[in-house]
């Protein structure tokens, strides 16, 4: 069985209420099971904000030409305050 190893792949300041980024990964191993999740904090809002941010449903493009793939996926402040975010990677080979 493989191990899960987790890294911090995006770090971003200052979404802003309803702000949406999105983000792009270029040739990901495809020998590899990947989930994203997030974290957000704030240093401007008060002590138990509800902060929220949404990660859009992974797209996964192929370049039949190159060969070369792509992750795309997206990240939306759903909350009313301007918030920071970490986008967080699980990795795992089957």
């Amino acid at each position: 069985m493989g191990s899960i190893n987790t890294k911090i792949i995006v770090l971003s300041d200052d979404l802003a209420p309803g702000e949406t980024r999105t983000w792009s990964w270029n040739n990901p191993n495809i020998n590899y099971v990947y989930a994203f999740s997030a974290a957000t904090h704030s240093n401007s809002s008060a002590p138990n904000s509800d902060l929220k941010v949404e990660i859009s449903p992974l797209r996964y493009n192929y370049n039949n030409g190159t060969g070369k793939r792509r992750i795309e996926f997206s990240v939306k402040n759903v909350s009313s305050t301007q918030l920071n975010y970490e986008v967080h990677m699980s990795y795992a080979m089957p």
